[in-house]
């Protein structure tokens, strides 16, 4: 199969399957089958050169600004070596790089996250003996140093931090602390509130990497790539947990590998987690590598139930689909699933997948969309996709671009690549920043149309379920932002931004209205 060339859709294959009818012995003309149009359309949206950035990987989040263009770092390549930061614009796919990391900041690898103050938030590893590092940045990429960690307080960070409804940041250490197995730290937007909240050990999961996520409790939720209590099983291998400052970490679940029997669970959770409409989190597993070994384990997508007791359902992959994620899994509302992306490929440096919603997890469909066969269009993608507000999905590659060769397709510095969802077109949506927040609080929400070109506000309504917010509260500084006070009687569910005309944007999932 060609690089970029789409599998029929389950749809497709049905119509191959039904076009030619028999009747009493005698097949009927039928019109030649022709398959669903592909459901997305790659292209690449620039290839790194190494003095703009190189090699981006996971966890490495992009980000969508107030002003609708998209950010995020590389953890190499730039002026001093030590990565770049960079926008895109969405829809001409201009790139600029906006910062050159120093080396007190250098190896920026989880990309960034937006601010409810529209300023992006990072992390850096630093250089040999050099500080794990927190830092923001503005839309065009002025610094500010937030800490310098101490080993005790963390090192070598694999994500950035998140927003909390409390307007404190939430984020993870892949390693320092106690044990030096990690940490799990809050920091406020200005540096100042540091703490160590969590020091990671064996017992409850080791070295996280991928972001926390906040779930409709207003809880945080995240995962340990390694470690993990044994009782629920003698070979742990990661930890699924939630965090709640009043009691602390808790573990809820305990990935298994069985080496005799790979199918049973997989290991290794290192990517981000998504909450789906009924709060329940979504992720993947790198999995357990035993080449030449009684079990080889390609990595999973899981799915965890949170509604007492809390249950998880595992659905492993095969080579032909996808194999060692270490991207998570993006909700498309307009594809009804999530989009995935995996590292390698049986016959491609990575592949593209698409898992359907389905009330019957372990059986559900996985479509696969596409794999990188062609190097100078990118290959060994690791980060999760960001869904932009208009719809289209961003990713990144760690190798390929325009220096890559076809005699060494890891070659390149990778590329920043756009998929545009054609069947159906894509589904303007709404975001909250922050993820969750309390009645009485200000919060911004990223969108499309809210001003016209005088940047007159096209907002008529914005309402939190069946409660609408004070109009006066409702300020659109852009098309592609507004700021709301979250009214009295608000409850968790989905924000509704209403336009003159009458078109309704919703947010992608509901917002959590939790107590400050």
């Amino acid at each position: 199969m060609d690089a970029f060339t789409m599998i029929p859709t389950a749809n497709s294959l049905r119509h191959a399957i039904t076009a030619g009818m028999v009747l009493s012995g005698t097949v009927c003309w039928a019109p030649p089958v022709t398959a669903d149009p592909p459901p997305i359309v790659y292209s690449v949206a620039h290839s790194f050169s190494q003095t703009d950035g190189a090699y981006p990987s996971a966890t490495g989040l992009l980000a969508q600004g107030r002003n609708g263009n998209v950010y995020g770092t590389t953890p190499d390549g730039g002026q001093h070596g030590c990565g770049t930061a960079f926008r895109l614009s969405p829809n001409r796919t201009v790139f600029k790089k906006i910062y050159d990391f120093p080396p007190k900041l250098c190896h920026p690898q989880g990309g960034l996250t937006l601010g409810a103050d529209g300023l992006l938030y990072g992390t850096s590893q630093g250089t040999g003996k050099g500080q794990a590092a927190i830092f923001k940045l503005s839309s065009t990429g002025k610094p500010h140093t937030l800490r310098l960690l101490s080993p005790a307080e963390g090192a070598k960070p694999e994500s950035p931090p998140i927003q909390g409804a409390n307007g404190l940041f939430y984020g993870v250490m892949s390693s320092g602390g106690s044990s030096n197995d990690g940490t799990l730290y809050q920091i406020g937007p200005k540096g100042g509130s540091f703490k160590v909240l969590h020091n990671f050990q064996p017992t409850d999961g080791t070295n996280p990497m991928g972001p926390l996520a906040i779930g409709l409790d207003g809880k945080l939720y995240g995962t340990a790539t390694f470690g993990g209590p044994t009782t629920e099983g003698p070979n742990p291998y990661g930890t699924f947990f939630s965090f709640d400052p009043k009691i602390g970490l808790t573990v809820l679940h305990t990935f298994q590998f069985d080496h005799m029997n790979p199918r049973n669970e997989s290991a290794k959770p290192n990517g981000p987690l998504t909450r789906d409409y009924q709060g329940a989190f979504w992720g993947t597993t790198y999995g357990y590598y035993a080449s030449g070994g009684p079990g080889f384990d390609y990595g999973s997508a899981f799915y965890v139930k949170l509604t007492p007791p809390v249950s998880v359902q595992i659905r492993v992959f095969d080579d032909l689909t996808t194999m060692n994620p270490t991207a998570g899994l993006t909700l498309v509302p307009a594809l009804e699933g999530f989009v995935g992306a995996g590292s390698q490929q049986a016959a491609h440096a990575g592949s593209l997948y698409l898992f359907h919603l389905s009330n019957d997890f372990p059986y559900a469909n996985i479509e696969y969309l596409l794999g990188f066969g062609k190097p100078a269009e990118g290959a060994t993608p690791e980060s999760t996709l960001l869904l932009h507000t208009n719809g289209n999905l961003f990713g990144t590659t760690v190798h390929g671009g325009n220096t890559a060769t076809a005699t060494q397709p890891s070659s390149g510095y990778g590329v920043i690549y756009k998929l545009t969802p054609t069947s159906p077109a894509p589904q303007a949506t709404v975001f909250a920043v922050p993820q969750a927040g309390s009645v009485g609080q200000t919060i911004g929400l990223l969108g499309q149309g809210f001003t016209d070109a005088t940047g007159k506000s096209l907002v008529t309504d914005v309402a939190f379920g069946s409660v609408h917010a004070d109009p006066s509260s409702i300020q659109a500084s852009a098309s592609t932002f507004l700021t709301v006070t979250v009214p009295a009687g608000s409850a968790t569910g989905h924000i509704v931004v209403t336009l003159s005309g009458g078109t309704a944007l919703q947010t992608a999932l509901p917002f959590p209205v939790v107590s400050r």
